[in-house]
């Protein structure tokens, strides 16, 4: 089952709930998947049990990132495009929200 087989996807919210089951469904069938996330302990977690469970012929990379933050997002690009040389595919999971003044 690798359809996703030499197909590299970034995942954001990749380290929890829809965006690990999302990264470890193309992780299982063969792709390269790169994950994003705020907290880096989870993502190190996160990356350990999509290489031990899902990568069968694909990578696994895990690059701590802010997705309301520009320079993380060109961080995170950077870092897939460096290790895999494409992106065939993005997955936005990560929530963002943005900082009202006066709201904690």
């Amino acid at each position: 089952m690798a359809q996703f087989s030499g197909k590299v996807a970034l995942i954001t919210g990749g380290t929890e709930g829809i965006g690990l089951a999302t990264a470890m469904a193309f992780a299982c069938r063969g792709a390269s998947v790169v994950i994003a996330a705020r907290d880096q302990a989870k993502g190190q977690d996160a990356e350990r049990e999509l290489q031990s469970r899902g990568s069968q012929q694909g990578q696994v990379l895990f690059v701590r990132a802010d997705v309301g933050e520009p320079a993380d997002i060109a961080r995170l690009i950077a870092a897939t495009l460096d290790r895999f040389g494409r992106i065939d595919c993005a997955v936005n999971s990560a929530a963002a929200t943005a900082h009202q003044p006066g709201r904690a």
